[in-house]
């Protein structure tokens, strides 16, 4: 199902609150009746939008403190807090997931430099091609973690050459968990990193190399440390900190 509001009119009602360009919309079904989300990615952060036309407002404003208390644990008097806009003969109620912003290299490797000497005690494919490793420890909720979305190869460079092993543009799904069961075999250590351009390179201690790129919107990695509170996404060699 697609939204009837074009990327344009979206902007111009995100323009209300500015939270920056878009970058990516999903539309869903609607949060209950005539109750439209739309998940909205700028350069600013993540954002659901809810909608609803004015004849529903009776009904949608008690509905959607619900849902939101239910999806985003909101205080429901938050709601009663936050901008709301009439546009496009509809009200629409902004929720805030995430904030973004750009940081410089030398910020960036203050945390990257933490991932030196750490160990991929987990790696698997979760859906498609998205590529997922734990560090240091297998259990999630402990460990660092390292996810891609993007593009990602794994290569053996043990020759002093590069030898790609796959790519998740051009391999299947059983050649990806196959090699990526190879690499976290030995349980490798990570003996630096690397920024090149749009591309992140990880080397491991046994002798293969991860190599991640952006697709599309995606960015090519993030990093999710415990000792940081900010989490980071690699986009076109830029870094940015997300709250």
């Amino acid at each position: 199902m697609k939204s009837i509001y074009s990327i344009q009119v979206l902007q111009r009602i995100l323009d209300h609150w500015g939270i920056g360009q878009i970058e990516d919309v999903t539309y869903f079904d609607s949060a209950g009746r005539n109750i439209w989300r739309h998940y909205i990615d700028t350069n600013q952060g993540e954002f659901e939008l809810y909608s609803y036309p004015a004849s529903e407002k009776e009904y949608a404003e008690p509905k959607l403190r619900e849902f939101l208390k239910e999806r985003l644990n909101w205080d429901p008097a938050i709601l009663d807090q936050r901008k709301l806009v009439h546009s496009f003969d509809r009200y629409h109620v902004l929720a805030q997931k995430t904030k973004k912003h750009q940081i410089s290299i030398k910020q960036a490797s203050k945390d990257l430099d933490l991932l030196i000497g750490s160990s991929i005690q987990k790696a698997f494919r979760v859906y498609g091609t998205i590529f997922q490793m734990h560090l240091d420890e297998a259990d999630v909720n402990k460990a660092g973690v390292l996810v891609s979305y993007g593009s990602w190869s794994i290569q053996d460079y043990k020759k002093g050459r590069a030898n790609v092993l796959v790519d998740s543009r051009m391999n299947s799904y059983d050649q990806l968990d196959d090699a990526i069961e190879l690499l976290e075999k030995d349980k490798p250590v990570i003996g630096k990193y690397i920024l090149k351009g749009g591309w992140f390179e990880l080397y491991l201690s046994n002798g293969m190399s991860l190599h991640f790129g952006m697709a599309d919107t995606f960015p090519a990695i993030e990093v999710h440390l415990n000792s940081r509170r900010n989490d980071l996404l690699i986009v076109k060699g830029i870094y940015i900190s997300e709250n």
